[in-house]
C-alpha cells in the first residue's frame, strides 16, 4: 500500500489524534519539511513551506473533533498551489484513527483564472 501511495505523486500525510505523523508520501516533503525520521513526531514540531496559512493544526483538530472534511487552497513558498483536503482517517473496520491530508497540485488551474 505504501508503494502504491508513493507512486501516485500525490502528497498525502497521515496523523493520529495527537497530531503526530503516522505516514507520508515523498511528495509531501515539498509542502511540509518532512524526513523519514519525523514519523512519530508531532506535526507542530515541523516547519511547512505554506505561505499565509498557519491554521493547519487548528483545521486538522477541527476535522478530528467534528468528523467533517475540510478543503483549503494553499500555496507554497515556491509558488505552487495545492487543493488541501483534510478528512478523518478510517480503518477497514470504519474506526477513525486520525486524519489524512491530501494535497493536489492546482497550479495550472490557478493560472487560467
Amino acid at each position: 500500500m505504501k508503494s502504491l501511495l508513493a507512486g501516485t505523486g500525490i502528497a498525502i500525510l497521515f496523523v493520529d489524534f495527537k497530531l503526530c505523523i503516522l505516514h507520508f508520501t515523498p511528495s509531501t516533503s515539498q509542502i511540509i519539511n518532512l524526513i523519514p525520521s519525523d514519523v512519530g513526531r508531532p506535526l507542530s514540531h515541523i516547519a511547512s513551506n505554506l505561505v499565509g496559512y498557519d491554521r493547519i493544526l487548528i483545521d486538522i483538530q477541527s476535522v478530528l473533533d467534528s468528523l467533517v472534511p475540510k478543503e483549503e487552497e494553499v500555496q507554497t513558498t515556491s509558488g505552487i498551489w495545492y487543493l488541501m483536503r483534510i478528512r478523518p482517517y478510517r480503518t477497514l473496520e470504519n474506526v477513525v484513527e486520525g486524519a489524512v491530508l491530501c494535497f493536489v497540485d492546482i497550479s495550472e488551474k490557478k493560472k487560467t483564472l
